[in-house]
């Protein structure tokens, strides 16, 4: 399922994967909720912060690609990704 993009995602394409919030996960969950589910289809809030550059090879998966560094530190080639949701590995995080 996707969305509207969010503002970080915007200028690259018009549509994003819909990524349900831990505390929405019940109700996404349950079928007799539907008629609530349109409040669940919105974009993801964008948000930025360095992570190490694991995240660049699909070898890494865990939770080390997506942990948030405290700065940049360019001296450990950093780089910038879009924090999508809370993910146990850099595929899911990266999609």
């Amino acid at each position: 399922m996707t969305t509207e993009a969010n503002e970080l995602l915007r200028p690259i394409h018009n549509r994003m994967p819909v990524i349900v919030r831990k505390e929405l996960e019940e109700l996404w969950l349950n079928p007799e909720e539907q008629g609530a589910l349109m409040g669940v289809l919105k974009p993801y809030p964008a948000e930025e912060f360095p992570v190490s550059k694991l995240v660049n090879s699909p070898a890494n998966d865990g939770p080390e690609c997506i942990r948030r560094l405290d700065r940049p530190s360019y001296r450990f080639n950093t780089t910038l990704v879009q924090l999508k949701a809370r993910s146990r590995s850099c595929s899911s995080a990266l999609t």
